[in-house]
């Protein structure tokens, strides 16, 4: 019986050094009738463009169907000449579900050195004998759960390498702490054993001189008497008006603290509270040491409430009442800050007077931003909150105000590098209208030690802050999703 030939049965895929895949072999077809037949023959090249020697070398399949969320998996290519850089892979039934399956070649070379390839599309025609088959649960294969296994192990490995650098790093630093306090001490010690000396040398060349002296009969019968002052300095007196030696200070380093002295005496109990009084009167006590209720200078008048002050008339006679500060046409001070642009005139600053309790008057025209493409938003305070016309006056201390830039929003999520990206996070939390032509666009990001994985946005403004304070202006996923699968936070 014939049988059909192999390039009838494999669709050649063409893959080049960097990961290149030739496009006209990118798109491959399968069908849902396809059992242990279709599938890729896989070829190799260096970057000569001639056939890459691929001994040694494990080839994989990882998939994933668009329509289906979850149905994945990770298939070994066969080598078929491996020196030639050609290998075999039959498609998986559990892969031939109709739809669009999109797929990555990956080539680890060694246990650190894998290479992804661009990403193909498997189009899968649906079956026209049996329209009831249905995927089975997926599973990965032995090497990719030996992968991830190993990957798990090297990261806590990582981690627990990481405790014992800090753990290493907190002793070296309680270390060098203990040794300069110890250095400090030696040097106090140091210190006071040489003052100590100099003490003692002072008090016996005082001595020396003075029987020096008397020796010499400079003393004439005069009785020289010492004396220590509460300062620590030693001076004499004589009964015969001579002069007197220098004085000198005996005193040694400041020495511990003493125990604390015992507690001393209760005080005299003070004025009881007398009986009587009624609202609006003050306690007041009188020369005899007695209390007793008495009506204030100025009788309060009824209500007022928390904010306002009492006023009173110019006469003698006038009349007390309670007002609120904006009664007074309080003024207070706004400063509305350029943050790093400027108005026309050049000044990067606008003070402008406020009256408390009333509406927020802002400068009547806008700063110019000093990066190209940057255009004023909206006014906001210290803590973030935006500053209108309708914001209250309710502040006495000058108020700082800052001008918050709108950054340029691409047409493209690929032109926008990850400082750009930054920029406008902030921006597009509060207004993701302006961005919400990036949805569905991607970006490829080079991963360390793995490879260059497409990035893709799939929302703004949608996925909570891990503090609770927000919305993240810009939610990532990567491709394909075995990389992350959940693009937002559990709570989201």
């Amino acid at each position: 019986m014939a049988q059909l030939d192999n390039a009838w049965l494999m669709q050649t895929l063409r893959v080049y050094a960097g990961g290149k895949v030739d496009a006209e072999t990118k798109a491959l077809k399968g069908s849902a009738d396809d059992h242990d037949g279709r599938g890729i023959s896989l070829c190799i090249f260096d970057a000569e463009g001639e056939e890459a020697d691929t001994e040694g070398c494990t080839v994989k399949l990882g998939w994933e169907h668009a329509q289906h969320p979850g149905l994945n998996g990770l298939e070994d290519f066969k080598p078929v000449d491996a020196a030639k850089g050609r290998w075999r892979l039959v498609f998986p039934s559990e892969m031939l579900v109709p739809g669009t399956v999109r797929a990555k070649i990956a080539i680890r070379a060694g246990e650190d050195e894998v290479l992804t390839s661009e990403r193909i599309s498997i189009d899968v025609d649906p079956s026209v004998v049996d329209m009831d088959a249905a995927p089975g649960d997926n599973a990965l294969g032995s090497f990719a759960q030996t992968v991830k296994a190993l990957d798990e192990a090297l990261g806590r490995a990582e981690a627990a390498e990481g405790e014992r650098d800090a753990a290493e790093s907190e002793r070296a630093a309680a270390e060098a702490s203990r040794k300069t306090e110890e250095a400090k001490r030696a040097k106090a010690e140091l210190a006071r054993e040489s003052a100590e000396a100099a003490r003692e040398n002072a008090v016996a060349d005082l001595v020396a001189e003075v029987e020096a002296k008397a020796e010499a009969g400079d003393f004439d019968g005069a009785t020289y008497t010492p004396s220590v002052s509460d300062e620590g300095f030693l001076s004499w007196t004589n009964d015969k008006g001579r002069e007197n030696p220098d004085p000198v200070d005996i005193k040694g380093p400041q020495g511990e603290q003493g125990p604390a002295g015992d507690p001393g005496p209760k005080g005299d109990p003070g004025a009881g509270v007398p009986e009587g009084g009624s609202p609006g009167q003050t306690l007041s006590v009188g020369d005899d040491g007695e209390a007793a209720w008495s009506d204030p200078p100025v009788a309060l008048p009824p209500g007022g409430k928390l904010g306002d002050v009492l006023v009173k008339s110019g006469d003698s006679d006038g009349e007390a009442a309670w007002a609120t500060p904006v009664d007074l046409a309080m003024k207070v001070p706004a400063v509305f800050d350029a943050n790093g642009g400027a108005w026309e005139d050049g000044s990067t600053e606008r003070v402008t007077v406020q009256t408390f309790g009333s509406k927020l008057l802002l400068p009547e025209t806008w700063p110019a931003s000093a990066a190209e493409g940057y255009a004023a938003d909206s006014w906001r305070d210290a803590s973030g909150a935006k500053a209108t016309a309708d914001t209250d006056v309710d502040w006495i201390a000058p108020k700082p105000f800052f001008v918050r830039w709108r950054p340029p929003i691409p047409e493209q999520l690929a032109d926008a590098s990850w400082d750009d990206l930054d920029a406008m996070s902030a921006y597009v939390a509060e207004h993701p209208e302006e961005a919400a032509h990036l949805v569905g666009q991607t970006r490829p990001v080079t991963v360390q030690d793995i490879g260059t994985f497409d990035f893709r946005l799939v929302g703004v403004s949608v996925d909570s802050l891990a503090d609770g304070t927000g919305k993240a202006g810009f939610t990532l996923i990567s491709l394909p999703s075995t990389i992350a699968r959940h693009p937002f936070n559990d709570s989201s």
